[in-house]
């Protein structure tokens, strides 16, 4: 609401506000679906090794798409597990 406002008292033309409301609006639905880990209070409250366990699957999915950590984690876990 206050964006529209914005937008026309600048005379910002309909198609670029447009554009601008449709970003806005899908970056705000992309942020509320999902929960960012320092949302969380709880996690803090995690062992060093229960730690680096959840930050590994996290971020393996993401890792695994580049061949070089592909391998390095066929050969060593416990490196792929530091990174």
């Amino acid at each position: 609401l206050l964006l529209r406002k914005f937008l026309r008292q600048n005379h910002i033309s309909r198609e670029l506000g447009s554009q601008i409301t449709h970003y806005v609006d899908f970056i705000l639905k992309l942020r509320h679906k999902r929960v960012h880990i320092s949302k969380v209070q709880f996690l803090s409250f995690l062992s060093g090794p229960l730690h680096i366990d959840l930050q590994t699957e996290l971020f393996s999915p993401t890792l695994s798409w580049h061949p070089c950590f592909t391998q390095l984690d066929c050969t060593s876990r416990v490196v792929m597990r530091e990174i």
